[in-house]
């Protein structure tokens, strides 16, 4: 038998009765403290060396067991050191449907639009593949219809595993000896059935199908609705005669594939919907619950990362400042922990912290593949020690990041493009976990305890969890089968798709046609900033050609990341005026450009092309940085005339305040 079969046979053969501890009531506040099951659990062997020892699966408690079967399938499925970019979702579902047990590939779409490119060269940044290839699909014509388009998803998720299609999938799992640790909800009319594909192919998850459009992420779901989604899982399950009514049966993790309201209404204010699914009538849990939402290439940009990418790095930051109660919440044990298991991390701590401190470690954008961050505040701000930060100072992600946030509100409305988890997930993170009210101090799992579980192959949505609350106010966004493993063999090579074009013979042939656009594209895609930065120099220095709009936009995210920050600002003044709007490149700029304005003399074309680009929801915060710059170029009756401009247009009351006390000074 292969080793792989082998081994996800070996994932599933033992499934130890269900333990419901967590579930359970907590002990009064004066009970003694009891070991955290990530404390007494016996060590796991890493099962990729030749030779390892079995794994004595009695003995581990349910939430590592869950983890063991997730890395067993991550780690032994070979994967190509090839990233695939397709045009459309049709190709994306016959991109998966190439698939097998013996090697599989990351896909992601291409739209065309900025974001996605951006998604895509974080993602290849992270991944470090032998090569980027593009695959147009097979040029079949499909009928265009629901029925067939889910028949489509459900046979290429089917023969990821080995199964013919769908209706063979049962057959396969028993020649396995496997069982599904998980099921995916999704709607065929909902553009996250991308990231419902992938999640369903990765893990071998089958697909729990709904009939609803996709919705806002803001605003309340009906008790009902938490009990159609529940009721959906569980008819699938009982289908296909799958365990799943107590944590630690087959089926202990479910991810919803859709677009809709995050929040239920509660007695004492909204509840997550992560945590309300996935509990029966006595509110006991029998599955962790992720939400992943986005449009087609982000929840399978969401999905790709979940699947092929482990942090390497990380990034801890306490914003609290010393006090009994926040004496639990220190980030330097849990750095320890974490890197352990390869995660090398820096940490930002009293006094060192603060929004000075924030700013310069986030001016040209953070490679951190996971973030932690304690603060309090609300759902557009936080707190660093006495410092309040905008969320729009939320730093470009480099790559992918898993975002683990100790604050209230932060997810109060993901919708909302201002607020701290819109702007995390927009920039990268595939993973958030946040809250949607004031959940206070203790629903949040403290960091070491979050970092040991993690590293004992709980998975990310275990390890954040507090065990034994009734439903609350946190959130789970991602995949929740998430969970820390060893690499899996790369296998060199391509994937045998007829038609791939490699980007980099592409990228010479734009060259050539002095498409510098697309060259510079091309460049981003395969994680090349450097040559990018280096294309828009040289055509900035061709006096023969002018830089186009097109060319300003591709380049304008890499000059920044390759710490070109004057390169980055031309590139931002030829952009057009809808990209220049952009609340990601408005704020990437300011991050990055602020330190101009304190040389002596001042950058004057920073300060000009800043002072046309004032956000409108940052206008004093952007006025306190710019003014005294101008005010050493232009005379006290011009930068009052800018001020008083801006203090009329603001519809934010704080921000028309501070800007009239800013206008006195001058």
């Amino acid at each position: 038998m292969p080793r792989t079969i082998a081994l996800l046979t070996l994932a599933c053969v033992l499934l130890a009765p269900c333990l419901r501890a967590q579930d359970e009531a907590p002990p009064p506040a004066e009970a003694p403290a009891q070991p955290d099951w990530s404390e007494t659990a016996p060590p796991v062997p890493e099962q990729t060396a030749p030779g390892a020892p079995a794994i004595d699966f009695a003995s581990l408690p349910p939430q590592i067991r869950l983890g063991v079967r997730v890395a067993l399938v991550r780690q032994n499925i070979p994967v190509h050191s090839t990233v695939v970019i397709v045009p459309d979702a049709s190709a994306y579902i016959e991109a998966i449907g190439e698939w097998r047990t013996e090697a599989r590939f990351p896909v992601l779409i291409d739209d065309g639009s900025a974001e996605a490119a951006e998604s895509i060269a974080r993602f290849v940044r992270a991944f470090r593949p032998d090569a980027v290839v593009r695959w147009p699909g097979s040029g079949q014509v499909w009928a265009q219809s629901i029925e067939v388009l889910r028949q489509r998803v459900d046979d290429a998720a089917a023969r990821a595993f080995g199964a013919e299609n769908r209706e063979k999938i049962r057959e396969r799992w028993e020649e396995l000896r496997f069982a599904p640790m998980g099921v995916v909800v999704a709607s065929i009319k909902d553009p996250a059935w991308a990231g419902a594909l992938a999640m369903a192919a990765g893990y071998g998850q089958p697909i729990a199908w709904v009939d609803v459009e996709p919705r806002s992420l803001a605003g309340e779901v009906a008790p009902e609705e938490i009990a159609a989604l529940n009721g959906a899982v569980a008819s699938l399950c009982e289908s296909l005669e799958l365990p799943f009514a107590g944590f630690g049966d087959a089926v202990d993790a479910f991810t919803v594939c859709l677009n809709m309201p995050t929040k239920h209404p509660g007695a004492d204010g909204p509840l997550a919907v992560t945590d309300l699914l996935g509990r029966n009538e006595q509110k006991l849990r029998w599955a962790y619950v992720g939400l992943m939402p986005g449009d087609a290439p982000t929840s399978a940009y969401r999905a790709m990362c979940s699947l092929f990418l482990n942090p390497r790095s990380g990034w801890f930051v306490d914003g609290y400042e010393s006090r009994r109660e926040t004496a639990g919440y220190d980030v330097n044990r849990p750095a320890a922990i974490l890197r352990e298991r390869g995660v090398v991390s820096v940490t930002d701590r009293s006094p060192g912290v603060g929004r000075a401190a924030w700013r310069s470690r986030a001016a040209l954008g953070v490679d951190a593949g996971f973030i932690h961050l304690n603060s309090s505040g609300q759902r557009r701000w936080f707190r660093l020690l006495k410092d309040d930060v905008d969320a729009s100072d939320i730093p470009l992600l480099r790559t992918p990041s898993i975002v683990h946030m100790i604050h209230s509100f932060s997810a109060q409305n993901p919708d909302d493009g201002q607020s701290i988890a819109a702007r995390w997930m927009d920039r990268g993170a595939y993973v958030y976990f946040g809250s949607v009210d004031e959940p206070y101090l203790r629903a949040f799992q403290n960091p070491q305890t979050m970092a040991r579980r993690w590293s004992s192959k709980a998975p990310f949505s275990i390890a954040v969890r507090v065990d034994g609350l009734e439903p609350w106010k946190l959130n789970y966004f991602g995949d929740p089968l998430l969970t820390l493993t060893s690499e899996p063999q790369r296998k060199p090579g391509a994937p045998a798709l007829s038609g791939l074009e490699p980007l980099d013979g592409l990228l010479r042939a734009a060259i050539r046609e002095r498409r510098l656009a697309d060259a510079a594209r091309m460049l981003v895609l395969m994680g090349r900033d450097e040559d990018a930065a280096g294309l828009f120099a040289a055509a900035l220095a061709d006096k023969d050609h002018e830089v186009s709009p097109e060319l300003a936009e591709a380049c304008f995210y890499p000059l920044v990341r390759a710490g070109d920050v004057p390169g980055a600002v031309s590139a931002f003044e030829r952009m057009s005026d809808r990209a220049r709007r952009s609340n990601i490149a408005a704020d990437t700029l300011w991050l990055a450009a602020r330190p101009r304005l304190a040389l002596v003399p001042p950058d004057l074309r920073t300060a000009q092309v800043l002072k046309a680009n004032v956000r409108p929801h940052a206008s004093a915060d952007d006025a306190e940085a710019l003014a005294p710059a101008l005010r050493r170029m232009e005379s006290a009756e011009s930068v009052r005339a800018w001020l008083q401009t801006l203090a009329n247009e603001t519809k934010n009351q704080k921000d028309r305040q501070r800007l009239t006390e800013l206008l006195s000074r001058y």
